[in-house]
């Protein structure tokens, strides 16, 4: 199954048909397959990709191909309708070819989004113009099948091309369709994650695709290297999200023997066996929420970010605690927790 989309076989394959009947809304010119997203907006139509632009801070196609850039990006709309990501491969004059990853701005504060680029080796380069030739040539219909698939939650992607002849290809497309140009957004995806040795130690397992494992690579500072290998220790298996006391024991050999571990609203303990069984029954229905992760050195990494200690209850008033945590690489041991330092209990 694809990571862009999710399928619904036959057992609610009646009630979803029920839904798909239903008739669409006008549009102002045909389609080749449905443009909309989860949320029901149609990526097809220029004003929304001018939005998504914007999102992004980036020019139209046409000024690329002015400027006499060669260019192949891909913007990814998640399976619930949210812009993700922008990720292109350029090559403007008298420059080296470069990928340039791009997040949408907050709808709300003066940050600046993160972004993420790297050169990329002619090699690259070659492979995937080659693979991305035929990206928007629409394929001949599959056989019909005798079993109703349904296919909710897909992304969405418009993929842009310019060549060096100033010749422009775009093709909108739902991970639903069977088409090219989906496989080729992620493809390029692929390729911006390979030419970043950081983003590439992160672990895709921890990742719904690479778009969202690019998402978790721009958390990463300092000895970024050192920042995905800690990452990926506190994502290990249970770690992250324990479920429960009976957690502890199995989660221990993670500690530090002589671990300083202190949170919130509790005595501070130390040692690996008190810090795993607090961690095992607190962070159970408490998550930790990494937001920066730093390399220190290539041995230590500070974790910054924050315990939600918010109620289960309709209506609890959100309540957080900033907290940092400490990894190093001692003693022949990988990373493991050596400190958690948390912030006063709000009132």
């Amino acid at each position: 199954m694809s990571p862009a989309r999710t399928r619904v076989l036959p057992a609610l394959a009646f009630a979803f048909a029920c839904l798909a009947a239903a008739p669409a809304t006008a549009q102002s010119a045909p389609r080749e397959a449905d443009c909309r997203d989860d949320s029901g907006q149609d990526r097809c139509l220029p004003e929304a990709q001018a939005r998504q632009r914007a999102a992004y801070g980036v020019a139209p196609i046409d000024q690329v191909a002015a400027a006499k850039t060669v260019m192949m990006r891909a913007f990814f709309v998640d399976g619930y309708g949210r812009d993700a990501a922008l990720v292109s491969f350029v090559r403007a004059p008298a420059t080296e070819p470069r990928v340039d990853v791009r997040f949408p701005k907050a709808d709300a504060g003066p940050a600046e989004p993160p972004s993420l680029t790297a050169t990329v080796t002619a090699a690259v380069w070659d492979e995937l113009v080659a693979e991305g030739r035929l990206f928007e040539r629409k394929l001949a219909p599959a056989p019909a099948s005798a079993m109703l698939s349904i296919c909710l939650h897909s992304w969405v992607v418009t993929v842009e091309a310019v060549d060096a002849n100033g010749s422009i290809r775009r093709k909108t497309e739902g991970a639903c369709d069977a088409g090219l140009a989906v496989p080729f957004a992620f493809r390029l995806a692929k390729a911006a994650v390979a030419a970043m040795p950081a983003c590439g130690l992160i672990d895709p397992e921890t990742s719904r695709n690479d778009i969202t494992r690019l998402g978790v690579c721009t958390m990463l500072g300092g000895d970024r290297q050192a920042a995905a290998q800690a990452l990926n220790a506190y994502e290990a298996t249970w770690f992250a999200n324990p479920r429960g006391p009976d957690f502890a024991r199995a989660l221990q050999y993670q500690f530090h023997e002589q671990v300083d571990f202190a949170w919130p609203g509790l005595a501070p303990v130390k040692g690996s066996q008190a810090a795993s069984e607090v961690w095992a029954r607190e962070a159970a229905t408490h998550r930790f929420r990494p937001r920066r992760i730093f390399g220190e050195r290539a041995d230590r990494v500070r974790i910054e970010g924050s315990i939600d200690l918010t109620e289960r209850v309709d209506n609890a008033p959100r309540r957080e605690v900033p907290a940092t945590m400490t990894w190093t690489r001692e003693n022949g041991f990988g990373f493991r927790m050596r400190r958690l330092e948390s912030g006063p209990l709000p009132r």
